[in-house]
């Protein structure tokens, strides 16, 4: 036996007949198809194990293993995000004046003190079937106003008894009688100079305001004394300065650092004076117009502190005398001495005036009424609203209006009090609805007065007289798209 080479040794080849040989090859024939089908299937299997890791790379790290009879989901495909292009037109801005732009003011009060008779009703803004009242007669109201807070509410009142003497009465904010002062006229401090004798009950002379803190009140009995009364207690009587006559009213800054107040001459002639309650009367100075000697400059008929005690915004007309209630509306800067231009009644044409106006508590808006001549007397021209540092500006709707005599800054907007005929209303306009009767000449007839001894209960807030601590100042130059002023008076002049 010869040896044969075999693919892995040496073999022995042994002699074998036809039929073993046979056999042997169909053997080899058929390990030969087993290995190629091992190799297909390993080959086959790498590939597919290629492409797996192939697609777990792309997919990132996301587990999605399964069995082989779930359903097979497709990713979605997010675009990469990019940045928007800017649009090739800007944005278009609200339209000038919108109601939502100056209807919409903060701080205002929930609840409106209104003088109805000698009975002061209370009106809910936001509650208005609420239906309550504080009876004062017998004695006659003179001028009443409301703590900041709401807590309480201040009434100057003059006694049809005991010689019409006047008093002072705060309320709590359930009716209740909280402190009374009995006669001014024995109010002040012995220091002080003597006080006129009490007015009598016909008089109408008198105010009352608050300080912003709720803790003081500035009284005037007739207009010839100003007394700043703590509710604490303590009684003060201020000097006035030598040149005023009359003090038509008077009010605290809103930093309470300074006491404001609006004169009139004897020819009528209205002027703001300035003063520190806290040192002596040479602190006392004319602001508005500069000088009280000077010849044709105007009359102050009204005013009123800006939010954030930098000035004032006040109407001047060009001569005083009641045939002529109002004119422009100017603020002005006490730190730069300059006024600016807010609004004229050119709208109503050439002889119409400014006769009334409001500053919303915020400071950002300013509500006024422009009447025109119509006979003997004014006539409600239209109500508008302003911003004080833009120039968008509102006609209020007020249908079928003869006359407007109040108004006031809410929480939910603006208010005022308007005749129609024999009817008259308290009206709402918010920035998001119609404006709304709150109460109607029905409404308010039914506002009974309770016992003089017992007067009904108040809300839980009052008529806030203090605005918020801050707010931006007018500067000297007027706001843009200042309406083009009317003939009665100069376009934005200095003071």
């Amino acid at each position: 036996m010869l040896p044969r080479f075999s693919r892995n040794r040496w073999l022995p080849v042994e002699k074998t007949d036809p039929v073993s040989m046979s056999q042997s090859r169909e053997w080899r024939t058929t390990h030969r198809l087993a290995n190629r089908r091992r190799f297909h299937a390993i080959t086959s299997l790498i590939i597919v194990a290629g492409l797996l890791v192939a697609c777990a790379d792309e997919s990132g790290p996301v587990d999605d293993r399964r069995f082989a009879n779930d359903p097979v989901t497709r990713a979605v495909e997010l675009a990469t995000p990019t940045e928007a292009p800017p649009p090739a037109v800007a944005p278009t801005p609200p339209p000038a004046g919108s109601p939502e732009a100056l209807l919409h003011v903060q701080g205002g009060p929930v609840v409106l003190y209104v003088q109805t008779d000698e009975t002061i009703d209370i009106v809910d803004t936001v509650d208005p079937e609420r239906r309550r009242s504080i009876a004062i007669a017998p004695a006659r109201i003179v001028d009443l106003a409301g703590a900041p807070n709401g807590d309480q509410v201040a009434v100057l009142v003059t006694s049809t008894e005991d010689g019409g003497a006047v008093d002072v009465v705060v309320y709590d904010r359930e009716g209740e009688e909280v402190r009374r002062w009995t006669n001014l006229g024995e109010l002040a401090t012995s220091e002080a100079t003597p006080l006129p004798e009490p007015v009598n009950s016909e008089s109408t002379g008198g105010f009352v305001t608050w300080a912003a803190d709720g803790e003081r009140l500035l009284v005037s009995s007739n207009g010839t004394d100003l007394i700043a009364i703590e509710i604490a207690g303590d009684v003060q009587q201020y000097a006035l300065p030598a040149r005023v006559q009359m003090v038509e009213y008077a009010l605290w800054s809103p930093l309470g650092d300074q006491i404001g107040f609006l004169s009139r001459d004897d020819d009528g002639a209205g002027a703001i004076w300035t003063m520190d309650p806290f040192v002596d009367g040479l602190s006392s100075r004319q602001v508005t117009p500069p000088d009280a000697d000077a010849f044709n400059l105007g009359s102050v008929t009204q005013f009123s502190w800006l939010p954030d005690g930098s000035g004032f915004v006040y109407i001047l007309a060009t001569e005083p005398g009641e045939s002529n209630p109002g004119g422009q509306l100017y603020a002005y800067d006490l730190e730069s001495s300059q006024r600016a231009l807010v609004a004229t009644p050119g709208r109503g044409g050439p002889s119409a005036r400014i006769v009334d106006f409001a500053v919303s508590p915020d400071g950002q808006v300013v509500a006024y009424i422009i009447s025109i001549p119509s006979g003997d007397r004014w006539r409600f021209h239209s109500l508008w609203v302003r911003g004080l540092t833009t120039s968008n500006v509102f006609r209020v709707p007020t249908s079928q209006t003869d006359q407007i005599d109040g108004l006031w800054w809410s929480q939910p907007g603006l208010v005022w009090r308007q005749q129609s005929e024999d009817e008259q209303d308290i009206v709402l306009k918010s920035d998001s609805t119609e404006a709304r009767v709150l109460r109607d000449q029905e409404d308010l007839a039914l506002a009974t007065p309770a016992p003089a001894a017992t007067p009904l209960a108040t809300p839980l807030a009052a008529t806030p007289i203090a605005t918020p601590d801050t707010a931006t100042p007018i500067s000297g130059t007027p706001p843009s798209g200042t309406p083009v002023a009317s003939t009665q008076g100069e376009g934005t002049p200095t003071g």
